[in-house]
């Protein structure tokens, strides 16, 4: 099965998730974050913003709770860059700063501070799945490679996701970035 299959697989089974259960793995993923990532040594943690109706993990909950507990610490969002398939970060303020753009994804609007990769210590990566190795899938349009290929080799890529992991994934291309750690439903796993 190619890493196309498996993503249409992945989505699906994502999709058909009821409302507790996404909530159930939601609430799980959240507090598995805060138990095994150290917050207390970073100052700028990026986060992905979910896409509405798409079941994704529920990255507001961490936004809202480093918020609470941790505000000293910055938190930037990206904007895509259509033109190279790049993204752009800046700092999140309040969710009057978002816009939808073309493909409903949230991003900040024009205007905002900017943040330079070398600034960010931890990035909570948007995924489908991931593998017992660290690869992932993503949602195939490579803007998170291009990104963590350039991000300082300290920074700390987390993925999340409400997938279990698989074995392993076929047809891992050289481009592909794996992550260091990944929180799913069924726990915690570094690589």
């Amino acid at each position: 099965m190619n890493k196309e299959v498996l993503r249409k697989v992945y989505l699906e089974k994502r999709l058909m998730l009821s409302v507790r259960e996404w909530e159930d793995r939601c609430r799980i993923i959240t507090d598995l974050f805060f138990r095994h990532i150290n917050i207390e040594g970073t100052d700028c943690i990026h986060v992905y913003l979910p896409i509405d109706g798409r079941n994704e993990p529920d990255v507001w909950r961490v936004v809202n709770r480093i918020r609470t507990e941790y505000p000293q610490k910055k938190i930037c969002i990206s904007r895509c860059v259509w033109k190279d398939y790049s993204l752009k970060h800046f700092i999140y303020e309040s969710p009057s700063q978002l816009e939808m753009n073309k493909y409903g994804i949230p991003e900040p609007m024009e205007g905002g501070t900017e943040v330079a990769d070398e600034e960010i210590d931890l990035v909570l990566v948007p995924l489908i799945t991931f593998d017992r190795m660290g690869n992932r899938i993503g949602y195939g349009g490579g803007f998170y490679d291009r990104f963590l290929e350039k991000l300082p080799p300290n920074t700390l890529k987390v993925g999340f996701t409400l997938a279990v992991p698989l074995d392993s994934i076929p047809y891992v291309e050289p481009f592909d970035i794996a992550l260091d750690s990944a929180i799913c439903p069924l726990g915690y796993q570094e690589f």
